[in-house]
């Protein structure tokens, strides 16, 4: 990066600053329509992924301050990188295999529609209606015929299971998109 000298620095501090900003950001703003629903996963997942990603943004910056040998800083945006994709994907499988709509009544008139994240394994019970050849034909119809009781529908240690994969993947996807970024910033400066 010697054939930049300043620009170089210049554009590798405002990565880092933009990746840490960026991070905390996420992390204290109101949730956006990725994210998961509210209703099943509490806001803290997302301050303590900015939280961590911002810590280590800084870990990264001061420990390649003023150093030649950073070589290992590429291997860790690809680890990063691929870290990233895999989260992506695992949400992408999650909101898709795993995402149920709800219809709850407001008062005597008004209803809304509102996602819930299932489980991973049926109840015997719900295993055995769907067998059934005059009966609901998906889990969402399963769902909607248990009143949108998910206890009645999926087993509990499977709904956990399935909220904390949502968090892993939520995780994941902010903490180490947000190194990838600060880690390519940094090695603008290198």
């Amino acid at each position: 990066m010697s054939d930049y000298a300043v620009l170089g620095q210049v554009v590798g501090t405002a990565g880092v600053i933009i990746a840490a900003g960026g991070a905390i950001t996420l992390a204290f703003k109101g949730r956006e329509r990725w994210e998961p629903v509210e209703e099943d996963i509490p806001r803290a997942p997302a301050k303590v992924a900015g939280l961590l990603a911002a810590v280590f943004i800084v870990v990264i910056f001061v420990l390649t301050r003023g150093r030649r040998d950073i070589d290992w800083l590429l291997s860790l945006l690809i680890i990063c990188g691929v870290a990233t994709v895999i989260g992506l994907f695992l949400y992408v499988w999650l909101i898709q295999t795993q995402m149920f709509t709800a219809i709850i009544a407001v008062d005597a008139r008004r209803t809304r529609s509102t996602k819930v994240i299932g489980g991973l394994s049926l109840t015997s019970n719900a295993r055995a209606a769907l067998a059934k050849k005059q009966g609901p034909k998906t889990i969402q119809q399963l769902f909607e015929g248990a009143a949108y009781d998910k206890d009645l529908v999926w087993t509990r240690s499977s709904q956990a299971l399935a909220k904390l994969l949502f968090l892993a993947a939520f995780l994941m996807l902010q903490v180490f998109g947000s190194l990838s970024l600060a880690t390519a910033a940094i090695l603008l400066m290198g």
